[in-house]
């Protein structure tokens, strides 16, 4: 059913602070987690631009990574404080915004129950605004993660960019230096591929996590508490890098573009010329890498979040 909040309006106050509170849950969360789990975008961005990994496994390529620049230098620190800024906002956003938008489309459509394209489309409109807002930090810290590699000299000696001097160093650094060297609108390179990518991801985060959720309570086949949320969240994760497969390896590779010497006129030269050089396929290329870092990633955030919710006297979502 739909939450309580659709048949009686609350004061407009009380929704304001509830609002905050969802925020604030849904900032501090995304943030810690994307941090924690920074190793593995950064093995995803790598994957995704280095070219010269095929025929070897993902754990391979991971393993020659840390034997050569280390856990922290070569996977961990790369982009770890523009993911986290990052994060803050994107996740922050669709995470704090969803159930109000949700709740605010039923009572709209004066439905009794929640309906799966209700909750797709409450997570797509807050997932493309928080990402597009926050598309400078993303840019950022891919073009971090795509050039990095271990450095010798002032030079790096492997990853993509080897052979080259880096770009920028660090996510204020990086800032400054895309502003002043390629003008405002470069910072805003990748945007509509970034929104899409980020409201697909959003959708079926929350498709997958609040659809399980609402049916296995409804079919009386689990309790709403941890051991559900854990479930949720690995069908959110499967959705969700399904949902934004395609569009992610998009973002990739434009916002990689100029630490990689690539020029792109825009999102369809792009896609044209990934599928001239390497085939359709490539749309869905890094799949198990993206739901390798998506599924753990999930399965720590939703079940933390209900329980900060919880902190916050907002209780489970509902």
């Amino acid at each position: 059913k739909a939450n309580d909040s659709t048949s009686a309006s609350p004061p407009p106050k009380e929704v304001s602070y509830k609002l905050a509170r969802n925020l604030a849950a849904g900032t501090m969360c995304g943030c810690f987690v994307v941090m924690t789990f920074n190793p593995l975008d950064c093995l995803r961005i790598r994957w995704q631009v280095e070219k010269t990994h095929r025929g070897v496994s993902l754990w391979e390529f991971s393993q020659k990574i840390i034997k050569k620049e280390g856990l922290w230098g070569g996977l961990w620190r790369p982009g770890l404080y523009a993911n986290g800024a990052a994060a803050s906002i994107s996740v922050g956003t669709r995470m704090g915004i969803y159930p109000f938008l949700r709740d605010g489309i039923i009572k709209k459509l004066e439905h009794q129950t929640k309906h799966p394209g209700v909750m797709f489309i409450a997570g797509l409109l807050p997932g493309m605004f928080g990402y597009w807002v926050s598309t400078p930090l993303w840019q950022i810290k891919t073009r971090l993660q795509a050039e990095t590699g271990l450095l010798v000299n002032g030079t790096y000696t492997t990853g993509a960019c080897k052979g080259q001097k880096p770009t920028m160093i660090g996510l204020f650094d990086g800032l400054s230096r895309v502003y002043q060297q390629e003008g405002f609108l470069a910072l805003y390179r990748g945007a509509l591929p970034l929104m899409l990518r980020g409201g697909m991801m959003s959708s079926g985060q929350f498709l997958g996590y609040d659809f399980t959720k609402t049916n296995a309570k409804s079919y009386g086949l689990l309790r709403d508490g941890p051991l559900l949320h854990v479930l949720a969240s690995c069908t959110a994760a499967f959705l969700s890098t399904t949902f934004a497969a395609p569009f992610d390896i998009i973002l990739t590779r434009m916002q990689a573009a100029p630490a990689l010497g690539i020029k792109y006129s825009g999102p369809i030269h792009c896609v044209q010329s990934m599928i001239k050089e390497e085939g359709v396929a490539v749309f869905y290329r890094g799949w198990t890498v993206f739901f390798t870092r998506v599924a753990p990633v999930f399965t720590v955030l939703m079940p933390l979040y209900e329980q900060v919710r919880c902190l916050f006297g907002l209780g489970y979502l509902d």
